[in-house]
């Protein structure tokens, strides 16, 4: 009996430094896991921050209207346009977004005229680069921002010689193209060709990511056409460009 009662008090005895063991334990275990939540808590990686840069891109179309009476000569020509912008918000309701964008014209020769062709009947190949610095109210609605505006572009054009032709092929105005690209890159920057001023309207959203995305209507009005004499329609040089634009979010 008293061999029975010792082996109660062992198995109990057992139990009971089991279960003191096991607390301690668990408690060691749980100051651990609090400690490295705190620690976690403390050195968190940064998270991209809830306002969009202020640097952004954009890639659209742009259209050129043409009033050539000319079989060959489309009454537009479309190119794809890629840009990046800059928006300065220090005036209050008023932003100030310089911009720069390239795209690729086919151009022909023709009438003391450069104009905008189809790629069958090209000779120069056209690289396009637009400044534009307007000046545009701004209004916040929420997450919602439109800007509306206008200012004065400067579009740079530089014209060589289309792959596939031969510098001594003949043109319609009986000139070789090669010829022909320097008298088209000539046309350009002649009578202020190069200058537009213009007009833009824009609508942007923010995301809770941060990045605002929108998009973006532009128009170039040609100014030369007020004195320019070889100029047929008030519309003949009219640049239209629309667009999404994007701004990424900026890191803390």
């Amino acid at each position: 009996m008293i061999k029975k009662t010792n082996l109660f008090f062992s198995i109990l005895l057992i139990i009971c430094l089991s279960f003191n063991l096991y607390a301690q334990e668990a408690e060691k275990k749980q100051g651990t896991e609090e400690k490295n939540k705190q620690t976690a808590e403390t050195v968190q990686p940064k998270a991209l921050t809830k306002e969009p840069s202020d640097f952004g891109f954009y890639i659209g179309t742009s259209i050129i209207f043409s009033s050539l009476k000319k079989q060959a000569a489309p009454p537009m020509g479309t190119a794809l346009n890629l840009g990046a912008e800059y928006e300065y918000k220090g005036i209050k309701m008023l932003s100030i977004v310089p911009s720069l964008d390239f795209s690729l014209f086919h151009y022909g020769f023709y009438s003391k005229k450069a104009y905008i062709c189809e790629i069958e009947n090209r000779v120069a190949l056209t690289m396009s680069f637009l400044l534009d610095v307007p000046f545009l109210a701004r209004f916040d609605l929420k997450r919602w921002t439109i800007s509306m505006g206008g200012g004065l572009a400067f579009f740079m054009r530089f014209g060589l010689l289309e792959p596939g032709i031969k510098p001594n092929d003949s043109g319609p105005e009986g000139l070789k193209a090669s010829d022909e690209v320097k008298e088209i890159n000539r046309y350009f920057w002649q009578q202020g060709r190069f200058i537009y001023p213009s007009l833009r309207l824009k609508a942007e959203y923010t995301l809770e990511s941060g990045w605002k995305a929108g998009v973006q209507l532009k128009t170039y009005l040609p100014f030369s056409n007020l004195w320019d004499k070889l100029k047929s329609k008030g519309s003949d040089g009219l640049m239209v460009q629309v667009g999404i634009v994007l701004h990424p979010a900026v890191k803390k």
